[in-house]
């Protein structure tokens, strides 16, 4: 988007969000009512036509809300997946770790077995990895005239491979310090480190 305004005023997005906010209305109503008075009053000054270079607070706020939601998705289907989603040597066994349970047994039901069988075995292929894999060439052209200090897409997807490789080398630092910190941070920790992650159409 050449601007925030023309993002806050995106169809697409708006419905996106709103969508998810109505998801998630039973726990946080309070919360919501105020995102939508924010939400509205960005749509309002936003307005001005797709594009516009206008901006103000209210636009600021829903463009920052945007981003977060964005990145929190992307972070859940990334790092949150391989901290929690590692779980294929624990399934194999539906004696010991079984989807759905019959009251008095010792072990989940055939069917269980198999399902879960099937779900690890679908979701385990290896994908290209985070770090290092180029999508560059699937990016389309953007639509428009952007502003000339816009970066383009190519360049923003490389900002954020240099992002991951220093992220990368700071986690292959702090692995390589473990023994000389004490109990409980002497273990290095390999679960966040962009190298060993997939993307995120693994999941």
């Amino acid at each position: 988007y050449p601007t925030r305004a023309a993002a806050v005023k995106d169809p697409e997005l708006r419905n996106m969000l709103r969508q998810f906010d109505f998801q998630i209305q039973p726990s946080v109503p309070n919360m919501l009512e105020s995102r939508r008075d924010e939400d509205r009053a960005a749509e309002r000054e936003a307005a001005g036509g797709v594009g516009s270079a206008k901006s103000s607070p209210a636009i600021d706020r829903a463009f920052e809300r945007m981003v977060d939601f964005f990145a929190d998705f992307m972070m859940l289907v990334t790092g949150g997946h391989e901290q929690v989603g590692a779980i294929e040597a624990y399934v194999q066994d539906a004696s010991f770790c079984a989807f759905k349970w019959t009251p008095g047994a010792l072990a989940g039901t055939r069917q269980t077995a198999t399902a879960q069988a099937l779900l690890m075995s679908l979701t385990s292929t290896p994908m290209p990895k985070l770090l290092e894999s180029d999508w560059t060439h699937l990016f389309p052209p953007p639509d428009g005239q952007a502003s000339a200090d816009a970066k383009t897409p190519q360049q923003s997807f490389r900002d954020f491979q240099d992002a991951l490789s220093d992220m990368s080398a700071a986690c292959d630092a702090y692995n390589a310090a473990a023994p000389t910190r004490p109990f409980p941070e002497c273990f290095p920790l390999y679960v966040m480190n962009p190298k060993h992650m997939d993307t995120s159409i693994s999941v």
